[in-house]
């Protein structure tokens, strides 16, 4: 593990602008119209990022974890030359030990969680959700 920035270049690639939180905060809020990208438009993104010499990709949404295809698109993102495979999420469906394996063994290197406070009361509230805290803890 080393302590240098990272230098590579990210492709970022936005899965769906679909959320299952309710955050008192998004920017996103009226963009969030529940719809998922194709999974032929998000392959088309990666593979330009990687013709434009991206080594990193960052998976995001909305909550890119409601795209039912996010272990495929985590693979082929790691078949297409990815050596670092990222998703930022607000961690509540990798609480389920199966998907969050998937995920792994699909090639995922790493997760940006969203917290949005230091116990269930504060993070719930901010995030409309009552059991969200615990669900991003499992």
């Amino acid at each position: 593990m080393s302590s240098e920035p990272v230098s590579e270049r990210r492709r970022w690639v936005r899965l769906c602008s679909a959320c299952n939180n309710r955050c008192c905060f998004c920017l996103d809020r009226g963009a969030l119209d529940g719809k998922l990208r194709p999974f032929d438009e998000i392959v088309a993104e990666l593979r330009q990022g990687r013709a434009e010499g991206s080594a990193r990709a960052v998976l995001s949404g909305g909550e890119p974890t409601l795209h039912p295809r996010l272990p495929e698109i985590i693979r082929t993102a790691s078949e297409l030359g990815y050596g670092w495979v990222q998703i930022i999420t607000n961690g509540r469906r990798l609480g389920y030990p199966a998907y969050l394996r998937a995920l792994i063994d699909a090639g995922l290197r790493e997760v940006t969680f969203s917290l949005h406070g230091s116990g269930p009361d504060v993070h719930d509230a901010v995030v409309g959700v009552p059991g969200a805290f615990e669900q991003v803890f499992a």
